[in-house]
């Protein structure tokens, strides 16, 4: 299944009816970025969709940094922005990849992330404006499939049995244990492997050739186990997921990641290199 489109294929189909495309920018430390940027410039006809807002849910003492929202909550935001089962939703910036993975939890197929994102559409020489849309509202009826997704207790169980792969896509640093500069608590899932999910892109952020992403993987997929990816919130991990999928290769994330494992007290943690 197919999750990211070229420059050069939204340019074909920018001002297509049943097109949409979402201005997902972001940045952890500085909440306001995203908005800032898009309102100083954005592609024709993109909405702003906030991350923090619109794609994660109220934070608790467990779920992690980036709970899911609610989905239907988020099927009516989709909705005012005039989402209907026949459109394809494109998506650029840090929360891309979540956008799509939740357009798949409520039944939306037809959603990429942009190969590239912003700085890839502006290397193909392609425009941008500081023009806002007038998007027509709908009511988007949403048929949730959670299948893509895994909590706390299905980790456990997978940990247990020992039938899963636990993917960690965090830089090696943090995944050793040898800095932690987000979470309270550093270090990994026992058992976990690290290939952090920037190798499945090139320097100017597309995603890499097929065979490569293949050649990435390849001593994790051999036995054929369940793969399950993580990273510190469930963001950047939907970035893995997707890349996975360009190869024919299904993986389901765990939403609440590493800030929801070190939640629980009785979770065991696991310091330096496998």
């Amino acid at each position: 299944m197919r999750s990211f489109m070229s420059p050069e294929e939204l340019q074909g189909r920018l001002y297509a009816e049943n097109m949409l495309v979402a201005d997902c920018r972001g940045d952890l430390a500085d909440l306001t970025f995203g908005l800032t940027q898009y309102l100083a410039n954005h592609i024709p006809g993109a909405v702003f969709i906030d991350g923090e807002e619109a794609l994660s849910g109220p934070k608790g003492r467990h779920g992690g940094r980036h709970p899911l929202p609610d989905l239907a909550q988020f099927a009516q935001m989709m909705g005012t922005n005039g989402l209907t089962a026949g459109t394809t939703v494109v998506a650029y910036g840090m929360y891309a990849a979540r956008l799509v993975l939740l357009l798949n939890l409520i039944g939306h197929r037809d959603a990429f992330v942009l190969d590239g994102h912003i700085e890839g559409w502006l290397g193909a020489g392609l425009s941008v404006t500081r023009q806002l849309p007038n998007r027509r509202p709908t009511r988007y009826q949403p048929q949730e499939d959670l299948s893509l997704v895994v909590d706390v207790a299905a980790v456990q169980q997978h940990r247990a049995r020992q039938d899963a792969l636990l993917l960690d896509v965090r830089s090696p640093e943090r995944f050793r244990g040898a800095v932690e500069p987000i979470d309270k608590v550093a270090g990994h899932i026992p058992g976990a492997v690290n290939v952090p999910w920037e190798l499945n892109f090139d320097d100017s952020k597309r995603l890499r050739p097929a065979v490569d992403i293949t050649r990435l993987y390849a001593s994790h997929t051999a036995d054929k186990k369940e793969i399950i990816v993580y990273c510190g919130s469930g963001v950047t991990s939907c970035n893995t997921l997707l890349a996975l999928r360009e190869v024919g290769v299904s993986a389901r994330l765990y939403v609440g990641s590493w800030s929801d494992w070190i939640s629980h007290p009785g979770n065991p943690v696991a310091t330096g290199a496998v």
